[in-house]
């Protein structure tokens, strides 16, 4: 595998992090009347930027390093 396949693995890997982010955040939206799911959805919105940074940390130390 090339560094070029890899490093477009990773930047694949963060924008699903940030699709997903906006899909579980209109899926919150439409929780509105149930604000214990919403807050669920909430907590896993969370998670998902959460990777999504932690890519984005992965990416800029691979370019570092390659």
């Amino acid at each position: 595998m090339s560094n070029q396949d890899l490093r477009s693995m990773i930047e694949a890997a963060l924008d699903d992090e940030l699709k997903a982010v906006h899909e579980y955040s209109e899926i919150a939206r439409l929780l509105d009347d149930y604000p214990t799911l919403q807050a669920l959805v909430y907590s896993i919105i969370g998670d998902e930027y959460g990777h999504a940074r932690t890519f984005t940390v992965l990416l800029a130390l691979y370019s570092a390093y390659s």
